[in-house]
């Protein structure tokens, strides 16, 4: 009688060992599965971390530091870094007078850059250029001082396509100005004003090539266009002459004299 009460007892032990065990292995499986549907949702919930695309010939377009009425940036154009002076720190879309051919004619949307001379030299003459979904947009520049901004408008006054893509191209065409008077108070003195430059020879020889007066527009911190205008005296200034050059785009306020050009 002891011994199957013995033998039962055993049986019984384990029986609830096996059922224990059993129950370990259930839990540990159940474990494993929830630790398996929360990675899942984490992996689903955090998208994959993308490699940058920046490179070190590409960078972000700045803060933007000038307040130009009628100009709205294109925050997604791309700005590679250009070689030589200039850079171009803002690609936009603008609306206003349209300088660069003289016209002043009213323009909405014409595609726009702001350009910085980061070089020691004044900028003659650059050709910029932007590739548009495929189209090439051009962007001339004639004369900017150094550590100076300039807005340039689109020459053919391409206009801005909602869903584009815009990417400054690389290469940059730049020429450093090396024909100019700077000091040029010997021999000139200049009278401008409002829609006119008069220029009078004061030294004591005649000046009987073109004599050339450069100057360009400054509004909101930087040069407006591209453009620099010439008043010319193409038959030259004799000595003890005043000549007088109509300039309807030079104004006392917004226009800045730049330099002279002649022979010395």
């Amino acid at each position: 009688m002891k011994n199957r009460e013995k033998q039962e007892k055993n049986r019984r032990r384990d029986s609830v060992l096996l059922w224990l065990v059993a129950a370990l292995i259930v839990l540990i499986i159940a474990a494993v599965v929830v630790l398996c549907v929360v990675q899942m949702g984490r992996d689903d919930s955090e998208p994959p971390q993308m490699e940058s695309t920046q490179t070190e010939s590409t960078r972000e377009m700045e803060p933007l530091r000038f307040d130009i009425p009628g100009f709205h940036r294109i925050d997604e154009a791309e700005l590679p870094l250009l070689n030589g002076p200039l850079q171009v720190t803002a690609v936009g879309r603008y609306t206003g007078p349209f300088v660069e051919d003289g016209t002043d004619e009213e323009v909405t949307d014409v595609l726009a850059l702001i350009v910085e001379n980061n070089g020691d030299n004044w900028v003659e003459y650059a050709e910029l250029t932007m590739d548009c979904g495929g189209q090439t947009a051009r962007f001339v520049l004639s004369v900017l001082p150094a550590g100076s901004s300039a807005l340039l408008m689109e020459t053919s006054r391409m206009t801005y396509a909602p869903g584009t893509a815009y990417c400054i191209k690389g290469e940059a065409k730049v020429a450093e100005l090396s024909d100019r008077v700077m000091d040029f108070s010997g021999e000139f003195v200049l009278y401008p004003d409002d829609g006119v430059i008069n220029v009078e020879n004061v030294s004591a020889m005649d000046h009987p090539e073109t004599v050339a007066v450069c100057y360009k527009n400054y509004r909101y911190g930087l040069y407006i266009g591209g453009i620099c205008y010439r008043a010319r005296f193409e038959n030259g200034i004799a000595a003890g002459e005043i000549a007088q050059s109509i300039q309807s785009h030079y104004t006392n306020e917004d226009s800045v004299i730049l330099f002279m050009s002649y022979e010395k």
